[in-house]
């Protein structure tokens, strides 16, 4: 099992250590500097600003469970930032996905 968690803030980084029981898990942070707070938990991460990375890309090619911890805008149109970067996504950008949440 490898987890991916979109967002992996105070709930994400929570999820993302129980999730370590399970597999391997991958979180994904808005700027490379906020990375070391996912690394000091033992977390792996990779940054996710806007768009796909070749990181984010590679981590996408084998997760099995998708955890989007990733808040819609607070302003109408309540536009949801995760759905529109995963929309175009096909299946085989997410080969061994079973789940997402």
């Amino acid at each position: 099992m490898h987890t991916l968690i979109l967002g992996a803030g105070f709930s994400g980084l929570r999820i993302a250590q129980h999730a370590q029981r399970l597999g391997s898990v991958c979180g994904t942070r808005r700027s490379v500097s906020a990375l070391a707070d996912l690394s000091a938990h033992n977390v792996d991460g990779c940054v996710l600003d806007g768009s796909i990375s070749a990181d984010v890309a590679q981590q996408l090619e084998k997760v099995t469970h998708l955890v989007v911890s990733v808040a819609p805008d607070r302003q109408p149109p309540l536009n949801d930032p995760m759905l529109n970067l995963l929309r175009p996504l096909t299946a085989t950008h997410l080969p061994a996905l079973q789940w997402i949440g």
